[in-house]
């Protein structure tokens, strides 16, 4: 079943904002929607597997019936994306997501990981 993603976007909201407009709001809220269905993908995956290590083709099949019915549900939701969010707005907001990219005024030397890359074992 495909949720009513105006009532999802409406009952909840996320704490930390890259730039804090609507557009990135509807954006990753979309994806959110689409995280609180992988449930179902796993439950596809444990039935796919426990039916080919026990030879059981009709658990093996409802697997695969679970995995291709979440597909559908995401790519359902996934195509509501640009609905919520305003394409000509994206890249106003995406800098910030990906961090780095187009923000030389926030981090002139990039991004720094202290540790990760030292000789030290």
């Amino acid at each position: 079943m495909i949720p009513n993603l105006d009532d999802f976007i409406k009952n909840i909201d996320f704490v930390r904002k890259f730039y804090g407009c609507e557009n990135e709001r509807g954006f990753i809220l979309v994806h959110v929607a689409i995280v609180s269905k992988t449930h179902k993908q796993v439950e596809g995956v444990r039935l796919l597997h426990e039916g080919a290590r026990t030879k059981n083709r009709e658990m093996y099949n409802q697997g695969l019936q679970k995995i291709h019915a979440f597909h559908d549900e995401v790519y359902k939701i996934f195509n509501m994306m640009w609905e919520e969010s305003n394409p000509s707005k994206y890249l106003d907001y995406r800098t910030f997501i990906m961090g780095i990219t187009g923000n030389k005024e926030i981090f002139p030397n990039g991004v720094v990981y202290k540790g990760c890359f030292d000789d030290k074992p």
